[in-house]
């Protein structure tokens, strides 16, 4: 049997040899807010009892003062209270832990992180002064811990006592991120993950046919991954119309921004993610501005908050629906609430502080009145008395229940029916807190109340939630009213109950609001009809299939406009073109393709007093010019093979992005809905404009393209877009890729970070979809192997200050091993100021979205970069594309100016009469160097290659079925007439080298390759490092 751990942490205790006997002590205790008992088996406790926190400024000329906690919050010293009710009641329960005695030892965590931390410490480390008995022989200080409430506290302080399996049971954090029993093995809760409440909120939405809606959650772990999955549910049915992020510095600026969205936007439902400390500003704003007709939708955290029970809010807020967390009673709680008297046990503290407050006096020598310790609580009225509506209390209630449960079955375990080695049966003197999981994640009993407790394979409890209407009270103030329920375990199809006759709604009308889709005649908004058509094919005059036997034609109210019917047919007419960049060539079958040929796009200022004219692009990208003709190469090349796709002649339509979301969407709707000036063949009869994309290299982009595609299965095949998002099947059912999934990437750099012993290191990322969510997996990743010294984003807006900052963070941090996960543009400013900075000394490990950027190669940024390390894309050959990318010339369709915008800028002419030298055409590409007739290392362009071939391969499939073997219903067949889319340099500068290989399908442990001898490092040694190894060892024991 292991012994009970004790974790004594170097920051908080300090050798003492003063006698043979070594011993440890403490250099300086917490300062902690708390209660305590003494019992056999102790249960730890954290609560939210003040939420301000003071933290003293830190001039690092003397020892820091400790923080201060002030704004007692009695709904959470309520729930304090409610712990030691439970654990009362269970001592005197002969049925229950029969002769043991529970102990409690309860902390305030400030509703800050550092203290909660600090307090989870002291519960599993113990408080004593000094500490002798270090073979640990001793009983365990704690031997479970009832919260925290908090999601970002839980995930934190579980992710260290996750490692030795010390149970935690929280009340009140409801992030879906604590489902992973991977990283949160002994983390379990006694009220719903969100991911539940967000479907009960989905189906309330479904009810009322609430389809277009607007999202707001708070900047914190609760709110950020509720809005994920919020987006997920709601993309079945509906459609969010804006989703913005409550500043957690309450930023009164943006605050009255987000008002305005919301003022502004025709979505008349809101739903809010978010406690209410991060609604209140937005509250005080709605009111401020007279913002009135919206029905907001809350989330179990400010669902039945008090602090928004106003008459002054009742015109804003009243009638809003929330989930909330299901109520319960405590018989015999009120009675021991007002049985509370003060304590002078300075470790008592807590209950001294609340005595203060309710009663306001002061005990100590100060001005005012003097606590007598006699007053009556009997006489009072506060939140702390109030148990009508047992909802935060009734969850830590049966949170002690839980832990008492599954110790009264470790306890009454039978010889040879155990869960532990040899069938064996922990035993109370030898009990360490791990053991006690197993069983905690079998507890089953049912509470007084009538409710059953247990939890899921993942620690989450049973879903059941009260949906609450916020309704006017008789003073005129605000009454949440119980009007339905929510029941996870119900057959499908009924679980929402809701008791329709008594909800309020706050309009004039005194009915629900209409969704905006539903008042198309009220609200015009852009709004996207679809129609699908079948088409006959005849190959003398039809130029386009498309791969679902369907024609996809988005009319977009915003760009289109229906003619006036002056004949019998109507007609829609393009109001406005998109000005794109694009080449194109006719052909039977047509591809689409979305490139990023140019990387910077100016947008005109929008006044608003005139129409807005359209972007402009500039700076061309002669790597993306490459991977445009690459395409037309691969077309051109399978024209010619009679053995694909036989007497079918493919065309294509590309089109450049610019690198704008806005620009890429355009494109791809110019692709789909075809670029005729008028469309007169409203009954779809013509073809379809092209089969499917090749694109887009973006991970935005592609994720809200594919997002709208994907729905009638337009099939998207991108060369570059690895964010590992788009693997979800059920969001992005059209979408392939040739390139590898961020996830790989970053299974590979974690294999390298392993094989060399690196252990603590630094994250950089992109803000965009790439860089978080490649970010999260690392996390992941290395947290089953080592620790991310520091993890910052880099800005969009290539912030001078904030690079500065970051760059701070990089010199000053203990890690040498630097993971950068972005595109070479956030980079950019990144790599100048650590240059001008002269920061040396670093190991950089490289994203495939800079591993190879030749923009990085220069002898100027040798001494920073050089050494690095980099997933890179696969490399391949093109036999004949060099050639035919010297073979290019000029064409002067107006459509097709992607190429001469190419020509003007290889030989830095122009076409149109300007000043300087004028392009003739006739100039030769031979004789030119540049990205563009590179093909040395095709890695990009390569992809664009392989995702050409896939969609021939796939059409030619198609069309060789054999009837009567086909994947269509009644195994029929597809038919062309009716198918339906569905590494240092010689010269001083740096080169990027080839050493390895990771390859996912190699067997276990086989599948980093790496070419030792053949790596370059940075460093005076030249040898690899080791100190980032070592490091770990040094800072965990010196922290």
């Amino acid at each position: 049997m292991r012994p009970v751990f004790s974790l004594c942490l170097n920051l908080a205790l300090v050798w003492a040899s003063a006698s043979p006997q070594r011993a440890c002590r403490l250099r300086d205790p917490f300062r902690l807010n708390g209660m305590y008992r003494k019992g056999d088996v102790v249960f730890g406790g954290l609560f939210e009892v003040h939420f301000l926190t003071v933290f003293p400024e830190l001039t690092f000329t003397s020892a820091p003062e400790q923080p201060t906690c002030e704004r007692l919050d009695f709904p959470g010293f309520q729930a304090a209270q409610t712990m030691i009710f439970a654990i009362e009641e269970i001592n005197k329960n002969p049925d229950l832990l029969p002769n043991i005695t529970l102990g409690f030892h309860l902390y305030d965590n400030c509703v800050k992180l550092g203290i909660a931390f600090r307090a989870a410490t002291a519960l599993i480390s113990g408080t004593e002064e000094s500490f002798s008995d270090l073979g640990c022989t001793g009983p365990p200080p704690i031997l479970g811990i009832v919260g925290d409430p908090g999601s970002t506290h839980s995930i934190a302080i579980s992710s260290v006592l996750g490692l030795f399996r010390v149970p935690m049971v929280s009340y009140f954090a409801t992030c879906s991120c604590l489902s992973d029993r991977q990283r949160y093995p002994s983390f379990f809760r006694t009220i719903p993950s969100d991911a539940f409440q967000v479907r009960a909120m989905a189906q309330i939405l479904q009810r009322y046919g609430w389809r277009w809606v607007g999202l707001l959650f708070s900047d914190d772990d609760y709110g950020v991954h509720a809005a994920q999955s919020f987006h997920q549910e709601v993309s079945r049915f509906g459609c969010v119309a804006f989703s913005e992020m409550l500043p957690h510095d309450n930023n009164r600026a943006e605050v009255r921004r987000i008002v305005g969205v919301i003022r502004h936007s025709t979505a008349r439902v809101v739903v809010a993610f978010s406690a209410e400390a991060y609604l209140l500003p937005l509250t005080e704003e709605i009111a401020l501005q007279n913002l009135t007709g919206r029905q907001w939708i809350a989330s179990e955290a400010w669902a039945t908050a008090a602090v928004f029970h106003t008459s002054q809010l009742l015109p804003f807020l009243g009638g809003a629906l929330g989930i909330a967390i299901r109520r319960g009673d405590i018989p015999g709680l009120l009675d021991f609430l007002l049985r509370l008297r003060p304590d002078y046990d300075p470790d008592n503290n807590m209950v001294n502080m609340f005595w203060e407050e309710i009663f306001s006096c002061r005990f100590k020598d100060s001005p005012g009145r003097v606590c007598t310790g006699q007053e009556n609580l009997e006489g009072t009225e506060s939140a702390y008395n109030d148990v009508s509506a047992l909802r935060y209390s009734y969850n830590v209630y049966k949170a002690v229940y839980a832990l008492a449960h599954a110790l009264h079955d470790l306890l009454g375990c039978k010889p040879g029916t155990g869960p532990f080695p040899g069938n064996s049966c922990a035993e109370l003197h030898t009990l360490q807190p791990w053991q006690l999981v197993p069983y905690l994640q079998r507890v089953n009993f049912t509470t007084s109340f009538g409710d059953q407790v247990s939890f899921d394979k993942n620690g989450d409890a049973l879903a059941i939630y009260d949906v609450m209407n916020w309704q006017r009270a008789a003073d005129g103030t605000i009454r949440a009213v119980t009007v339905g329920l929510f029941d996870e375990s119900a057959p499908p199809g009924q679980e929402l109950l809701l008791e329709e006759e008594n909800i309020f709604w706050n309009f004039e009308s005194h009915k629900r609001p209409l969704s905006v889709l539903q008042m198309t005649s009220q609200y015009d908004i852009p709004s996207i009809h679809l129609q699908l058509r079948p088409f006959p094919f005849n190959s003398m005059n039809s130029t386009y299939v498309t791969l679902s036997g369907v024609v996809i034609v988005l009319l977009i109210r915003v760009g289109l406009t229906p003619e006036i019917p002056l004949a019998p047919q109507t007609a829609c007419r393009l109001r406005e073109r998109f000005r794109l960049n694009g080449i194109y060539r006719k052909g039977d079958v047509v591809l689409g393709g979305l490139f990023e040929v140019h990387f910077l796009s100016v947008f005109p200022e929008l006044s608003f007093t005139s129409e807005p004219e359209q972007p402009i692009c500039e700076r061309l990208d002669f790597p993306g010019f490459q991977a445009v003709q690459t395409m037309i190469f691969a077309i051109e090349e399978i024209n010619k093979n009679p053995d694909l796709l036989p007497n079918i002649t493919l065309g294509f339509h590309l089109y450049d992005n610019c690198v704008k979301l806005g620009i890429a969407f355009r494109a791809a709707t110019a692709l789909i809905s075809g670029t005729e000036e008028s469309f007169s063949d409203l009954d779809c009869t013509g073809p379809p404009p092209i089969l499917g994309i090749v694109g887009d290299s973006g991970s935005t982009n592609s994720i809200a393209i594919s997002s709208v595609l994907g729905l009638f299965r337009v099939p998207m095949v991108s060369y570059f877009a690895t964010c590992s998002c788009l693997s979800d099947r059920r969001r992005y059912p059209s979408f392939f890729r040739t390139i590898p999934s961020d996830a790989f990437q970053v299974r590979a750099m974690a294999q390298i970070l392993q094989r060399y012993g690196w252990k603590w290191v630094g994250l950089l990322f992109s803000d965009d979809d790439y860089g978080v969510h490649a970010a999260q997996s690392f996390h992941q990743e290395v947290s089953r192997f080592g620790c991310v010294a520091f993890s910052e984003m880099l800005p969009h807006d290539n912030n001078r200050a904030e690079v500065r900052r970051i760059v701070g963070v990089i010199r000053h941090s203990t890690a040498r091993v630097v993971v950068a996960i972005s595109p070479e543009a956030y980079l950019l400013p990144l790599t100048e100021e650590i240059a001008l900075q002269n920061l040396t000394g670093r190991q950089w490990i490289a994203s495939e979205a800079w591993a190879t950027a030749a923009i990085f190669h220069t002898s100027q940024l040798l001494p920073f970069l050089g050494g690095a390390l980099g997933i890179a894309i696969r490399r391949g050959d093109i036999p004949g594309l060099l050639d035919f990318l010297l073979r290019l010339h000029p064409d002067f369709d107006p459509d097709n100016n992607m190429v001469n915008m190419f020509w003007e800028e290889i030989f830095s002419c122009r076409f149109k009469d300007s000043p300087g030298r004028v392009c003739t055409g006739q100039e030769s590409l031979e004789g030119t160097e540049s990205a563009y007739n590179d093909v040395s290392a095709l890695r990009y362009s390569y992809n664009v290659y392989k995702a050409v071939y896939a969609l021939a391969h796939a059409l030619h499939d198609l069309l060789g079925c054999k009837p009567g073997t086909g994947p269509f219903p009644g195994n029929s067949c597809a038919e062309l007439h009716t198918l339906q889319p569905w590494q240092r340099a010689a010269d001083g500068t740096i080169r990027a080298v080839t050493v390895g290989v990771f390859d996912e399908s190699a067997p276990p442990g086989q599948e980093l390759l790496l070419e030792g001898e053949n790596i370059f490092w940075n460093f005076e040694s030249h040898e690899v490092s080791s100190f980032p190894a070592l490091l770990i060892k040094t800072v965990l024991y010196t922290l």
